[in-house]
């Protein structure tokens, strides 16, 4: 079964939405014979989310197991999607986002989500962590080990700049 619900969630925020929104769906399957979920689905959930339940569930509103059930499944598939932590220097707008998102995937070669962190004292470039693997892309880091390399001493906390550049 496709997900589609998943098409355009690039951030572990964006699912944190749809997740909330999926989980208030699933406790409004119980309300009022199947009638609360219709009226939540109608009213508390995006648009995206009403058009994918309506498909996915095929119209069966009246067993509130089943529709329980299956959002858990729907929950259980976006909970496995792999999250990559990435840290910069500044805050990228939607269309970075997307474009650091899709490269992501193209390169790990499926979907995943990015926890995104703000981090002023960074330079340029990235901290990445995939898969409990720490990477420092970061020009502070390679400006750190050039300037170790040149001294041949290690810089110590308070020297230029040196503070946050380990």
């Amino acid at each position: 079964m496709s997900f589609e619900i998943f098409d355009n969630l690039r951030t572990t925020d964006d699912a944190l939405e749809i997740e909330k929104e999926l989980l208030l769906l699933k406790e409004s399957a119980y309300k009022q014979k199947g009638e609360g979920f219709l009226e939540v689905l109608q009213t508390r959930v995006k648009k995206s989310t009403c058009d994918f339940i309506l498909s996915f569930l095929s119209n069966k509103f009246d067993d509130s197991d089943f529709i329980a059930s299956k959002i858990e499944e729907i929950i259980s598939k976006l909970k496995s999607i792999p999250v990559i932590i990435i840290k910069i220097g500044f805050e990228p707008s939607h269309s970075q986002i997307t474009k650091i998102s899709d490269f992501l995937c193209k390169t790990v070669g499926r979907k995943v989500l990015i926890d995104l962190f703000f981090d002023p004292q960074i330079i340029s470039g990235a901290e990445i962590i995939k898969d409990g693997k720490y990477y420092d892309g970061t020009t502070n880091k390679k400006f750190y080990d050039s300037l170790l390399a040149q001294t041949k001493t290690v810089p110590r906390e308070g020297d230029f700049l040196i503070g946050r550049l380990k």
